[in-house]
């Protein structure tokens, strides 16, 4: 049986897998960004995807009863270390764990490159539409403050206004859509 710690995030008390371990027990295809198994390990035999999604749409792996999320181990496996903070999906997909998809970024950074919210009706990130004075209003937050970026007769114009101001705040973790 795999012994899984090999330090503890004080964080959250998390038990780790050495590096050398999990070289020994998983292989990660970087390009499809998937685990297979190496040795037959808790029901799964050599050779078979390692990993389970869950409901929020990330891919969790056990191994000896803690629960590793993909992307978090992709990064352990191709760099040796473990992240300093969060691991963010470049494109936004969580199941994505190809190693060009993955970036070390901070709580805020990570923020910065989430989706539009599904409740958003005006179909533009950072853009709502103010019905007491009949315009859409683009608003953008950075390092802690909210910016108002004017209001506009078009959602297309406050998009367009976000969307620059994003590229400005949020440099490479922008995302507009």
């Amino acid at each position: 049986m795999l012994k899984a710690h090999r330090g503890t995030d004080e964080k959250n008390g998390l038990r780790f897998i050495s590096h050398a371990k999990l070289l020994r027990v998983l292989h990660y295809h970087p390009e499809l960004g998937e685990f297979t198994v190496k040795e037959s390990i808790y029901g799964l035999r050599a050779g078979e995807r390692a990993g389970t999604p869950v409901s929020y749409g990330y891919v969790r792996i056990s191994i000896e009863g803690v629960k590793y999320p993909a992307h978090r181990l992709a990064w352990f496996y191709v760099h040796g270390r473990w992240p300093k903070e969060q691991i963010d999906h470049i494109n936004g997909v969580r199941d994505d764990n190809r190693v060009c998809n993955l970036r070390e970024a901070s709580s805020m950074e990570n923020q910065w490159n989430a989706k539009r919210a599904i409740n958003n009706s005006s179909g533009f990130k950072g853009v709502y539409f103010d019905k007491r004075f009949g315009v859409f209003v683009a608003r953008i937050t950075a390092h802690g403050t909210s910016y108002s970026l004017g209001k506009f007769e078009t959602a297309a114009e406050a998009g367009a206004a976000y969307a620059k101001a994003a590229k400005f705040y949020h440099g490479e973790f922008a995302r507009t859509e």
